[in-house]
């Protein structure tokens, strides 16, 4: 059930995504707690779809700043060759 609860549409919103994900973890807890067995399936389904939640996050976001940045206005700035100190390593 926490895996459908995971894939649900709503869960892959930003805050919602850290709600479930913060629910799914205590249950996690509290089984293992009970049942004195890891539950290894479930954390790699969790892992599987925090990977795709964050790549899918981090892809809107930069294509929110290319958006924000080809809309600036951009100008050459003009520099002569004597006014960049070259960088010492």
């Amino acid at each position: 059930r926490i895996a459908s609860l995971l894939n649900a549409p709503s869960a892959g919103e930003g805050e919602h995504f850290l709600q479930v994900l913060e629910w799914t973890h205590c249950f996690i807890s509290c089984g293992e707690a009970f049942c004195e067995n890891k539950v290894t399936n479930l954390r790699k389904h969790i892992a599987r779809t925090c990977a795709r939640f964050f790549d899918a996050y981090h892809r809107q976001n930069m294509e929110a700043l290319k958006a924000i940045l080809d809309k600036e206005l951009w100008h050459s700035f003009p520099l002569d060759e004597g006014s960049i100190k070259p960088l010492e390593q």
